[in-house]
């Protein structure tokens, strides 16, 4: 099976309005991520999709 690789580029703001974490100045990057992996994991519907295969770069704001 062929799984495809999904990279996503967001910044630091946007991904924590995407993440529903607005006024949060202490999240960590790494929470940015990991929360932004699980949306996307959601939405593709398949849990066991790998977090492997997806890479989340955060850009400053």
């Amino acid at each position: 099976m062929n799984i495809p690789k999904i990279s996503i580029e967001i910044s630091r703001k946007s991904a924590k309005e995407f993440c529903d974490f607005y006024g949060d100045d202490k999240l960590s990057d790494e929470s940015l991520v990991l929360s932004i992996t699980d949306t996307v994991q959601d939405a593709l519907n398949d849990i066991e999709f790998p977090a492997s295969e997806i890479k989340t770069t955060l850009t400053d704001d």
